[in-house]
């Protein structure tokens, strides 16, 4: 135990030393993460997950599965609002597929293996998120994009249809169709929304500082160097480290001459930092073993997916027939003032919010022990 101890410690202490030797480093990585987040993540993120949310809460998921539920269980093995789940995963984006299953177990809709199952495989990027960074450094066609998003979401899907045979994902229960519009539900879903994008947030800004870490350091250079070996230049396998940390930094290693089928492969698999996203919306309580085996396997199932894609749709000349496009840069301009406010007024009022609630239970606690 002391040697663990003393191990953490000297971690902690070594990584201090680094945030303050690569400052430089850190500042600029942390500026263009907040920038992507202010214009990128939060606008494209928030609204769905909010609806995500409210669907969980009003009643709206059980009402819109109830078509789909006899050829759900008929044909699939589970319950239509899984199907629905599963289905709106893989449109919205990231963190929403782990955000409806986790309300749907706080609600007690499923079990908690169901739970760890579904976690694994309702995360999709999204076409939104696809077309924001695939589409921001190669002119898609229009087929081979939707080929693109096939090869990063058929996989979830057929692996979910295969691991419902292990689960209770098939329930005798009848709920009651009945929307519950209120404004209760919709102000929790609101905050619920808003908790969400601040742990997203927070985690990008984190990686960034940690990749400004690994720049300044020469850690990206040196794990760089095994990705060489495949025969790919130097700058290609420093984006591709990138974008394993963080996949928002897909585009860069686009640009830099990546390969489509990589880019797929690392969609389907979504980077560390989404990982860690979902993990902080559940609490912590997330099965890590089991979801990084199955993300490596999608991640497999997409890149020979979209190689076949490729092959089909372009016979193979990837470089003759999707022009790379300049590089983007963002910027934050007077019309983004008024997102950074409402962003850090947001955060004021949810951490205030989350102080008040931390203070009532302790009085409740305190309360309960002088009384008892």
């Amino acid at each position: 135990m002391k040697l663990r101890n003393i191990g953490i410690c000297a971690a902690f202490l070594l990584f201090f030393a680094a945030a303050i030797q690569y400052r430089s480093e850190i500042t600029a990585a942390i500026l263009e993460a907040g920038s992507r987040c202010i214009l990128v993540i939060v606008p494209s993120l928030y609204l769905f997950s909010v609806l995500a949310a409210f669907c969980v809460r009003s009643g709206v998921l059980e009402i819109l599965a109830s078509p789909l539920e006899r050829l759900a269980k008929k044909c699939l093995h589970m319950d239509g609002s899984i199907l629905m789940v599963l289905l709106f995963s893989q449109t919205a984006g990231y963190p929403i597929g782990t955000q409806l299953v986790q309300r749907m177990y706080e609600k007690g809709a499923v079990g908690r293996k169901e739970r760890e199952l579904l976690l694994c495989t309702c995360f999709g990027c999204g076409p939104a998120f696809l077309l924001g960074t695939v589409g921001a450094a190669l002119h898609l066609p229009p087929l081979l994009a939707v080929f693109l998003q096939l090869s990063v979401s058929l996989p979830n899907f057929l692996l979910t249809v295969f691991l419902t045979r292990y689960g209770n994902f098939l329930t005798n229960r009848n709920p009651e169709l009945r929307a519950r519009l209120n404004p209760q539900d919709f102000t929790e879903s609101v905050e619920n929304g808003a908790c969400a994008m601040l742990k997203i947030c927070s985690m990008i800004l984190v990686f960034a500082a940690i990749s400004g870490i690994a720049k300044g350091s020469g850690a990206v250079r040196f794990l760089s160097h095994a990705v060489e070996l495949t025969g790919s230049s130097a700058d290609t396998a420093e984006q591709l480290v990138l974008s394993i940390l963080e996949i928002s930094n897909l585009p860069a290693y686009l640009q830099q001459g990546g390969s489509l089928p990589m880019a797929a492969a690392l969609l389907s698999f979504g980077g560390a930092c989404v990982h860690l996203q979902n993990a902080a919306i559940c609490g912590g309580d997330f099965p890590w073993r089991k979801f990084l085996c199955i993300r490596l396997i999608t991640a497999a199932c997409a890149y020979f997916l979209c190689s076949a894609s490729v092959h089909l749709c372009l016979d193979g000349e990837l470089a003759a027939m999707l022009p790379i496009r300049q590089a983007y840069e963002m910027q934050l301009t007077t019309r983004g003032v008024i997102p950074v406010i409402c962003l850090l007024v947001m955060s004021v009022l949810l951490l205030a919010k989350e102080d008040r609630l931390q203070s009532l239970k302790k009085y409740t606690k305190f309360r309960g022990n002088l009384l008892g």
